[in-house]
Formats: structure tokens, sequence, C-alpha cells
């Protein structure tokens, strides 16, 4: 790890979070490029980083790992760029933070016979304020075998835990990522509508923050099946219904809109219809009347706004 010089690309989120994480553990930062001159110096600036440039032919030659710490949109054409230089690419790993592409979009770096990989922070970076990465899990995607040992020991040194999977499943990896974190941010936004509607001027996190935690721990402890609880794991077709009827009567019919009222139906009936596959494992027998209610509900919803 002594021997790393580490080329950070990209000055977004992310980059500050994981750069400092870097040097905390000692580890060189040769230089930030970013397209923006102002976002590089920002970041070097930050922790002390001697060179920074808005062009990627200023890499440092010596650059034995290089980050692309860019949007996902962006990665294939650092790499083009990358791979124009004039660098011992045997010698470089190139590696993107994308959580939904692998490595093969470096397939150009490749080529010339310099190591690619993805790592993927699993956490989440809403803005250039600092997380700390200590203790979340780091997905490691490669198919060079000594990029993948040393992407394992620098996960270990920034006291993250890698694990690793092949390229052609990460896509189903971020799919887990995104229901996990961004669907919950999704559903508590429709928790704040529904108290609103409710006449309750409490913030839904603070206010569902104990069930919130209660259930993460039930999770954690019995697996998701068998922490399940509610209306549909308890085959309770009154309430859902009446869930429904509160859920519609809501909704403007006059409009087509696709508005929160609208989505919040749509959120209810297609996620109490996934819930009925877990209850049917649970309860070992599948809630099939209170299924066929949410799939013509949704039908319904459907023919609504076509």
């Amino acid at each position: 790890m002594s021997n790393l010089n580490i080329t950070i690309i990209g000055a977004g989120k992310i980059a500050y979070s994981l750069a400092g994480a870097l040097k905390d553990n000692g580890l060189f930062i040769s230089s930030v490029i970013s397209r923006n001159i102002f976002s590089a110096q920002k970041l070097a600036d930050e922790y002390g980083i001697k060179s920074f440039s808005d062009k990627i032919e200023t890499i440092d030659i010596s650059s034995n790992i290089i980050i692309l710490s860019v949007s996902d949109d962006q990665i294939k054409y650092a790499a083009k760029n990358i791979a124009k230089l004039k660098l011992d690419f045997s010698k470089v790993i190139v590696v993107h933070l994308s959580g939904a592409l692998n490595s093969t979009i470096l397939n150009c770096l490749e080529k010339k016979r310099c190591m690619t990989a993805s790592f993927h922070i699993l956490q989440t970076f809403p803005s250039k304020s600092r997380v700390s990465i200590a203790n979340n899990y780091a997905a490691i995607e490669t198919n060079s075998a000594k990029a993948k040992k040393i992407l394992y020991a620098l996960a270990e040194l920034l006291k993250l835990i890698p694990f690793s999977f092949q390229a052609e499943s990460k896509i189903n990896y971020h799919i887990a990522c995104v229901a996990a974190s961004n669907f919950l941010a999704g559903n508590m936004f429709f928790a704040q509508r529904s108290l609103e509607l409710a006449g309750v001027r409490i913030d839904s996190a603070e206010l569902t923050a104990p069930l919130i935690n209660a259930t993460l721990r039930n999770i954690k402890e019995k697996g998701a099946v068998e922490a399940l609880s509610g209306p549909v794991e308890r085959n309770d077709i009154t309430t859902v219904m009446n869930h429904i009827k509160a859920l519609k009567k809501n909704i403007n019919n006059r409009s087509k809109k696709l508005n929160s009222d609208r989505l919040l139906l749509l959120s209810y009936l297609s996620q109490s219809l996934a819930l009925t596959e877990a209850a049917a494992i649970k309860r070992g027998e599948e809630p099939k009347e209170l299924k066929n209610l949410l799939v013509e509900e949704l039908k319904k919803f459907v023919n609504s706004i076509s």
C-alpha cells in the first residue's frame, strides 16, 4: 500500500469522502483532475493535494491507481482519454466507482493491458460533506486477480468490508442497493404525504423512527420474510381495501396527471403485491384473494391513466 500513487479524476460528492479516507490512512494522492478547474482545486485544497488540473493528459505518469469518480455517463469518455496517454498500462489499475456499471465499460483500457475494476462503496453520498466510509461494504468487481488482491487490501486499509461478484451480475446488486436506499427515501416521502392528509404535522422520519428501527432490527435478526408484519402478512383483505378506498378518495379523478396522490396509490398497490410473495413464504400459502384484488386494482390504475 505504501507504493500506491493515486490520481482521482472527478471532484464530485463521493470524491470528498474517498479522498479524505485515503489521506487519513496515509495513502498518497498525487493529483486531482476535473473538467472544472475550480472543483479540482477545491478538492485538492481540502486535503492538501499538491497537484490539480482540468486536463487528463496531466496525469502523473507514475500513478498506478487511477480512480474515476465521475458520473456514469462520463466513465467511458474518461477511459478513452486515458487510453490515449503514454503510460505503462501494465502497471496501472483504472477503477470506477459506479454502482450500476461493471468494469467492461473500461474495455478500451483493458485492450492496452491495463488492469480494470469497479469499486462501489455501499453508502449514500448526498452532498460534498464528508461521510465516513469505515465499516461499510465495498463491492469489488474485476477479472484481474492482481487488481482484486490490491483492491481488497486497499478496502481493508480503509476499514471497508470487501466482497466481489461477476461482472454480469452487478446490475442485480445495484437494484438491491436502490431498493434498500432510494425506495426507502421514496416511501418516506409518501409517508409524509399520508400524514399531511391525516392532519398530522409531525415529520414522518421522526414519527416513524422507532417503527423503522424495530423493523430493521427484526430484519437483521430474523430475515426480511420473518420480519414482515401488517395487513398483507395477515391476509387482512378488509384493511387493504379500506386503504385503497382512502387512497382513491384523495385523487382528483378529473385529471389523469401522475401527481403525488396517484403515485402514492400506485406505490401502495405495487409494493403490497410484492409483499404477497413474502407473505406466502412466511405463511406457507399464497394469499390468492388478496393478490387477485391487488392485480385488478393495478389494472384499473393503468386504465385510468391511459
